[in-house]
């Protein structure tokens, strides 16, 4: 579905990313891992054309990611980044709906598609015409995600969909999304920091460091037989990361 080859980009001095190879499968779910600064969502906005490679060459499915095509691109990927990105002046029903309206939907059509987006995302259908300040984070995350969905993609990208809530949001929305995944089969690229949120949304891992991938494989395997000491480390602090989070909250 998406593939990336010798893929690099860089801003002024510091390279982003530095000649990655990639292959995304149709519906799986990939994270993308590592520290900040590691290249993560320079990957997720090089995929979709919001920034362009400096070399090598990125195709979805068959079409190569550029002027020409990307338009029709993005119109089959769906994109959440990071809290949410919601029109402060729309209401839910409308931020969700901006690119059917684009696209020139019907009014019957887009009521059609939002009311089963809210179904699948649990959201109440009376919150529709809450602006995103009216609204809970959890559920301004929804509203994002039915966004990236209107159109039906086939690829949907989130950078960091749950880093700013509360650990019980959080907790129920991982939930959802596991589930939201499962039954769409989408294929999905995933920004986290959190390991444990990696392994649970997704198939693989990619665990990236400084615009390299340092290792791909399940979570099993990373610990099972890490690359580097570089991947040790990084699977050692998270799970004293993890440890902290657990006492703080006894």
């Amino acid at each position: 579905m998406l593939r990336l080859r010798n893929v690099e980009k860089r801003f002024g001095d510091v390279v982003a990313v530095a000649g990655i190879d990639l292959d995304v499968p149709p519906a799986r779910t990939l994270a993308l891992i590592g520290a900040s600064g590691c290249g993560k969502s320079t990957l997720l906005r090089l995929m979709l054309g919001l920034d362009r490679a400096d070399g090598g060459e990125i195709d979805f499915d068959g079409l190569p990611v550029d002027d020409e095509h990307v338009e029709a691109i993005r119109q089959r990927v769906g994109y959440v980044i990071q809290e949410g990105g919601l029109f402060p002046h729309l209401d839910a029903a409308a931020n969700i709906g901006l690119l059917a309206r684009h696209m020139r939907w019907s009014a019957g059509r887009q009521r059609e598609r939002i009311a089963e987006l809210c179904a699948l995302t649990h959201f109440p259908e009376d919150a529709l015409v809450r602006r995103p300040g009216q609204l809970s984070g959890g559920q301004r995350q929804r509203v994002a995600l039915m966004r990236a969905l209107m159109l039906d993609p086939s690829v949907v990208l989130l950078d960091e969909p749950l880093g700013a809530l509360d650990p019980l949001i959080r907790f129920e929305l991982q939930t959802d999304l596991a589930e939201i995944f499962a039954r769409l089969e989408k294929t999905v690229v995933l920004v986290t920091h959190d390991l444990g949120e990696a392994d649970f949304l997704a198939h693989e891992l990619v665990l990236l460091r400084d615009g390299r991938i340092e290792q791909r494989g399940d979570l099993a395997a990373l610990r099972r037989a890490p690359a580097s000491e570089f991947v040790a480390r990084f699977l050692r602090a998270q799970r004293q990361a993890a440890d902290d989070r657990t006492e703080m909250g006894a």
